[in-house]
């Protein structure tokens, strides 16, 4: 067993050592449980990924019958069918490739980071193409001018968001999180995290839905990710809000009735967690984007974004035009980045702008191997 002080990257290092059984998980198994309190859940959750042929059967997601038997592979796909041990390599590879992949950049560093440092290599490759600048937002009449917002990650970007947000018409709905279930008026939530949360987030539909008869919102922008702890802790924030949140708009009722007819768009953001320039990037990316690809094939009334951004003093105002419109289908995983300063002479008599803005340059996903094993997935099943 782990305990919970050990990481994702302790875990990343045994299981790359021991070959995968062929049992599969359900994924009411891989969410936090009062039965295992001692266990961080998120480690829990990983290790059950990882020591099973990461086969998943999403029917508790649904809770659709046509789904039964429906099995995809999650975003620990990299360890599906390899176990990298030094013989895998080499026969993978050759042998000089594979002594070049275990070789440590540093001379102190140990063998475990050394198999580490390949399996994040292999779990990484992306890459991104540059694409057009966002056009002018134009309202869409037909969308819920309802938000809700997964905030209190203390980021400076997620406060000016909200502010952007609220001033160009939004009724922005706050959901923090805390010890204690409670509600603040009408846009304000406080929902527990672990094993109340799906109940909480359910509870806090339900009290929209009461307050607010005819609209709900249709736009949930995830900003847990943002917290200041890095990429570990802001996948696993999201790893199981994503997971209840698609088994709340999947479940049974009024809610999920709504969002059968009307739709959800669920966009997450990050800070960082991307690289546009090809260096290797945090395997716990993978973690998190795992359910947002799989989430939408399972559910196809949701629909999927991941926006990673830079930090600008003018970030919040792209985000909120970015936001503004439904994502492009083709725009799974975009990538915002401050666009070169150039400098220019200030013009006499000229006003400064009331508003902080940035001109930021788009990138788009292109590969990813995640893809790709779902695709090879979908043709053998």
């Amino acid at each position: 067993g782990f305990s919970s002080a050990e990481s994702l990257s302790q875990i990343l290092d045994y299981i790359q050592t021991r070959s995968l059984s062929q049992d599969s998980v359900e994924l009411s198994n891989m969410l936090p449980s009062e039965d295992s309190p001692s266990l961080c859940p998120h480690l829990e959750t990983v290790k059950k990924l990882y020591t099973n042929e990461i086969a998943v059967d999403w029917t508790s997601l649904n809770n659709d019958e046509h789904a039964r038997g429906r099995r995809v592979p999650l975003p620990t796909y990299a360890f599906q069918m390899e176990a990298f041990g030094p013989e895998q390599l080499e026969s993978k590879y050759g042998k000089k490739e594979s002594c070049k992949l275990k070789k440590n950049k540093s001379a102190a560093g140990s063998q475990k980071n050394n198999r580490l440092e390949t399996v994040e290599s292999w779990l990484s490759t992306v890459s991104f193409s540059q694409i057009p600048s966002l056009v002018s937002p134009v309202q869409n009449t037909q969308r819920s001018k309802m938000v809700l917002l997964l905030g209190g990650s203390g980021s400076t970007t997620e406060a000016g968001l909200e502010i952007e947000m609220t001033e160009m018409g939004w009724n922005v709905v706050t959901l923090l999180r805390g010890a204690e279930r409670r509600r603040w008026g009408q846009s304000l939530f406080i929902v527990r995290e672990g094993v109340k949360l799906k109940e909480d987030l359910e509870w806090t539909m339900q009290e929209l839905q009461h307050a607010f008869p005819l609209m709900l919102p249709e736009l949930v922008v995830h900003c847990w990710t943002l917290s200041s702890g890095g990429t570990e802790d802001a996948s696993v924030a999201a790893w199981a809000s994503l997971v209840a949140l698609a088994q709340v708009v999947g479940g049974s009722g009024g809610v999920a009735s709504h969002y059968l007819r009307r739709g959800l768009e669920l966009r997450v953001v990050t800070e960082d967690f991307f690289s546009v320039g090809g260096e290797p990037v945090s395997p716990y990316t993978s973690l998190l984007m795992g359910p947002l690809v799989v989430i939408p094939q399972e559910n196809p009334s949701i629909s999927t974004q991941l926006i990673d951004i830079r930090w600008d003093p003018g970030m919040a105002t792209v985000l909120a035009a970015e936001l503004s419109l439904p994502p492009a289908p083709q725009d799974k995983l975009l990538a915002l980045r401050p666009a070169p300063q150039q400098k220019q002479r200030p013009r006499l008599g000229a006003r400064s702008a009331c508003k902080t803005s940035c001109r930021v340059i788009r990138w788009r996903l292109e590969h990813t191997p995640l893809q790709h094993s779902l695709q090879d997935h979908a043709d053998t099943s």
